[in-house]
């Protein structure tokens, strides 16, 4: 865990690990996935995810949904949870994924990330799996997609049988919660959003909007 403050008001499991959330985001027919580039390697890809803050923990997916939209600007409807959370030991941390049905897709100028230029992409989803950089999001993605059986060092079994309230470990009793502040949303106040807060949440049905991302690109 060198490195990492733990004053931010993240969350961090019994072992150690930080939590992150992020989503698998599919176009409208479910055949293509919507990736980013890495910031620390150029033309690299990776899964939209980031840190589950303390005011989240009882709630991952809320994390996932505010990254994804900071980091690909990407709105929609949570299809479903996946099973099972990634650990990535070398990178210290357990991330939660969320399958995301996109309605929207915000423009560079209205989102935190591609404001700084960072760069979007769609790919077959056949192709998802090969294109990812890191092997923990690899694996993640295959099961996602395909179900492929994770490997035993690269997930964990979740309690609760799917619920958004339980960790990487037995249960959210054994989080360190460092703080109570969340940061707002650097996205809020964008307007031309045709999918409100309500529409992005949980529950608001897959089929909603879907025509709207079926033409959209990064």
């Amino acid at each position: 865990m060198a490195g990492k403050s733990k004053s931010r008001g993240i969350v961090y499991d019994k072992d150690g690990l930080f939590r992150r959330a992020g989503c698998i985001c599919l176009d409208a027919t479910g055949s293509r996935v919507l990736l980013i580039e890495s910031t620390r390697r150029a033309g690299a890809l990776v899964i939209p995810a980031g840190k589950v803050e303390a005011c989240e923990a009882d709630d991952y997916a809320a994390t996932a949904l505010r990254e994804t939209e900071e980091e690909a600007g990407a709105k929609g409807d949570i299809v479903r949870e996946v099973e099972h959370d990634f650990v990535d030991a070398a990178a210290g941390h357990c991330t939660r994924y969320f399958v995301l049905r996109v309605t929207t897709l915000l423009k560079p100028s209205e989102y935190v990330e591609g404001r700084a230029g960072r760069r979007r992409h769609w790919v077959p989803r056949a192709e998802a799996v090969a294109r990812l950089r890191k092997p923990a999001h690899r694996e993640a993605m295959a099961f996602a997609l395909g179900g492929a059986s994770p490997s035993a060092a690269g997930a964990r079994a979740k309690a609760g049988g799917g619920g958004r309230r339980s960790s990487c470990s037995s249960s959210n009793s054994s989080n360190s919660i460092n703080s109570s502040s969340c940061s707002s949303s650097a996205t809020s106040g964008n307007g031309g959003d045709s999918a409100g807060a309500g529409a992005s949440r949980p529950g608001a049905g897959p089929a909603s909007a879907a025509a709207g991302a079926a033409g959209a690109t990064g």
